[in-house]
């Protein structure tokens, strides 16, 4: 499996067929959560806060979209302003890379950035995005592996609302 990301106005370098101008990440990190309180002894009753969503993390070894990470990272540029994010799962079916599940962060913008190097080893890039809407399609496939429809869902933060 791969992780593809097509993030405006940020070029990466990966060369698989129709991956043009994505960059690889290594590491997908995203996570919700939600309070859920109830009175002892009665589930029936239970309230729930809004959810909270984290930001998304990836890691990925440094390419030639460092310097436009770093400048979306202070501010810098288009930084300032939200981007579209796809985050593409990606993997090799019967006539060649598949995306079978996919993330798209709209209003998208650079929170937190890191490097790491060891030695001899290639440098890491760990970064965070911040987003105000996101939308998660997965494509399931059958026996035969033919991809059925996609289900998708998605949240939008700034409405609290489910999508």
């Amino acid at each position: 499996m791969q992780i593809y990301v097509l993030h405006d106005g940020i070029k990466g370098n990966v060369t698989a067929e129709g991956f043009a101008d994505h960059y690889k990440a290594e590491s997908f990190s995203f996570g919700v959560s939600r309070n859920l309180s109830m009175t002892t002894g009665s589930t029936s009753n239970r309230e729930s806060d809004n959810p909270t969503l984290s930001e998304v993390t990836l890691t990925k070894y440094a390419d030639n979209s460092a310097t436009e990470l770093f400048k979306d990272s202070v501010g810098g540029g288009k930084g300032a302003q939200g981007k579209d994010v796809v985050i593409k799962f990606v993997q090799t079916g019967s006539s060649g890379d598949e995306v079978f599940m996919e993330y798209t962060l709209k209003n998208t913008m650079v929170s937190s950035y890191s490097v790491t190097a060891h030695g001899t080893e290639q440098a890491v890039e760990t970064f965070t995005l911040n987003y105000t809407e996101i939308m998660i399609s997965f494509s399931d496939y059958d026996s035969g592996n033919a991809q059925a429809s996609p289900q998708r869902v998605g949240y939008n933060v700034e409405k609290t609302t489910v999508l």
